[in-house]
C-alpha cells in the first residue's frame, strides 16, 4: 500500500516535471515560471523514493531551470539589443525635434513639433536611463520655449507701451502744428506723416483708438483755422496797407525769434508771395516800397541768423566727434585689455578641466559596465571642448571689432582734421 502511495506521488511529481518543461519552453513570465518550478522542486523534496529515481527526476527539474534562466538571458539581451536600437532611431528624431523648436520663428509650430516628438515615445521600449535621458531634453526645450514664449509676450508689451509713448509725443506735435502752423499745406503734409507713422507703430488697440480720436480733433481745428484764415486773406486783399503791413510786421518778428530756421525761410517766402500778390491792390509806390523794405530786411535777419547757426552746428559737430571718439577710444582699451584677458583665463580654466576629465575618461575601467558614466564623461568632453572653441572664436571676434573701432577711430581723426 506504501509502496503504491510513493508511485502515486512520483507518478503525480513526473507530471509536474513534464509541466515544469513545458513551462520553461512556453512561458514568457520567467517570475511566475521560476515560482512554479521551486514548487515543483519543494515537493519532491519531500518525496520518499529510490535515490535513481529521484536523480532523474531532479535531472528533469534542473534542466527545466537551467532552461528559464537560458530564455531569461536570451529574452533581456534581445530586448536591451531592441531599446538600444529603438533608442538610436529615436534619438535623432528628438535632436532634430528640438534643434526646430528652438531655431522657429513661431511658438505654434515649435511646441507642435515638440508634442509630435512626445508622441513617438508611446510603446517605444528603451533603456530606463537612455529614455530618462531623451525624456528630459524634451523638457528641457518645452520650458525653454515656454519661459522664451513669456519673454517675448512681455517683450511685445514693453514694445506697446513704448510705442505708445512714441505716438503720444506725435500727437503732442500735430496739436501744436494744427494750433500754431501758419501754412496749411504744411500742417496737412504733417498730418499724412504722423498717419503713416500710426499705420507702421502699434500700441494696444485701446490706446491706439484713443490717440486717434485725438488726432481727429487736431484735424478738425486746422480746419477751422484755415477757414479762418481764408477769411483774413480775403479782409486783407480788401484792407489795403495796413493789413498787408502787418503781415510784414510779422515776418519780421519771425525772422528774429523762431528758433526753426527753415521754418522761418518757408514762412518768409509765403508772406513774401502774399504781399507781392496783394500789394498791386495799392495806390502808392511808397507804400509798395515800405512793404518790400521791410520784407528784405526780414530775408536778411534770417541769413545773419542762419549764418551764426551754422558756425554753431559746426562747433557742436566738433564736440559731438571729439566725445564720440573717446568713447570709441575707452571701448577698444575695456576690450582690449579687460575682455579678452578674462575670456583667455576662462580658456586655461576649461582646458585644465578638460585634461581632468580626459583623464578620468581614459582610466576608466571595463567601459560595458560603467556605461552610463562612460557615455557621461564622452559628451561632458565633447562639450567642455566645444566651449574652449567657442571662446576662442569669440577672440577673434573681439579682435575683428577692435580692428573695425581702430579704422573708426582713424576716420574721426582724420574728419577733425579736415
Amino acid at each position: 500500500m506504501e509502496s503504491s502511495t510513493r508511485n502515486e506521488i512520483l507518478e503525480k511529481i513526473g507530471k509536474r516535471i513534464d509541466e515544469a518543461i513545458d513551462i520553461s519552453k512556453n512561458i514568457k513570465n520567467f517570475k511566475e515560471g521560476w515560482e512554479k518550478l521551486k514548487e515543483i522542486q519543494n515537493e519532491l523534496k519531500e518525496v520518499k523514493a529510490d535515490q535513481e529515481v529521484k536523480d532523474q527526476l531532479w535531472l528533469g527539474l534542473k534542466d527545466s531551470f537551467e532552461r528559464i534562466k537560458k530564455r531569461e538571458k536570451e529574452y533581456f539581451s534581445a530586448r536591451r539589443a531592441k531599446q538600444e536600437a529603438n533608442f538610436n532611431l529615436l534619438k535623432p528624431v528628438v535632436e532634430e525635434g528640438i534643434a526646430f523648436a528652438k531655431e522657429s520663428k513661431s511658438f505654434k509650430d515649435a511646441w507642435n513639433k515638440l508634442i509630435g516628438v512626445q508622441k513617438k515615445f508611446k510603446g517605444v521600449s528603451l533603456p530606463k536611463d537612455k529614455h530618462q535621458m531623451l525624456w528630459e531634453m524634451l523638457q528641457d526645450t518645452f520650458t525653454y520655449l515656454k519661459s522664451k514664449e513669456e519673454e517675448e509676450y512681455d517683450l511685445q508689451k514693453d514694445n506697446w507701451e513704448e510705442n505708445f509713448l512714441k505716438l503720444s509725443k506725435k500727437i503732442e506735435e500735430i496739436k501744436e502744428i494744427c494750433e500754431k502752423e501758419p501754412f496749411f499745406k504744411k500742417a496737412w503734409a504733417s498730418i499724412k506723416d504722423v498717419k503713416e507713422y500710426f499705420a507702421e507703430v502699434k500700441t494696444d488697440k485701446e490706446r491706439q483708438n484713443k490717440l486717434l480720436d485725438e488726432l481727429q480733433k487736431a484735424i478738425s481745428k486746422l480746419k477751422k483755422r484755415q477757414d479762418e484764415r481764408k477769411l483774413e486773406i480775403d479782409k486783407i486783399k480788401e484792407g489795403g496797407f495796413d493789413k498787408l503791413n502787418r503781415l510784414c510786421n510779422r515776418a519780421l518778428n519771425e525772422a528774429k525769434t523762431n528758433k526753426n530756421l527753415k521754418d522761418v525761410f518757408d514762412r518768409l517766402k509765403d508772406w513774401q508771395r502774399d504781399v507781392f500778390s496783394n500789394s498791386r491792390y495799392l495806390d502808392s509806390d511808397e507804400e509798395k516800397a515800405t512793404l518790400k523794405s521791410k520784407i528784405d530786411e526780414a530775408f536778411t535777419i534770417y541769413k545773419k541768423r542762419q549764418e551764426e547757426y551754422f558756425i554753431t552746428k559746426k562747433e557742436d559737430w566738433m564736440k559731438g566727434q571729439l566725445d564720440f571718439l573717446a568713447k570709441m577710444k575707452d571701448k577698444k582699451e575695456n576690450l582690449s585689455t579687460n575682455t579678452i584677458p578674462k575670456i583667455e583665463k576662462s580658456i586655461i580654466h576649461s582646458k585644465e578641466y578638460l585634461e581632468k576629465i580626459e583623464l578620468e575618461f581614459k582610466e576608466l575601467e571595463n567601459p560595458e559596465e560603467n556605461e552610463r558614466k562612460y557615455s557621461f564623461l564622452s559628451e561632458k568632453i565633447e562639450k567642455v571642448k566645444t566651449e574652449i572653441t567657442e571662446k576662442e572664436n569669440s577672440i577673434v571676434d573681439i579682435n575683428k571689432k577692435i580692428e573695425g573701432i581702430s579704422k573708426t577711430i582713424a576716420n574721426i581723426e582724420e574728419k577733425i582734421k579736415k
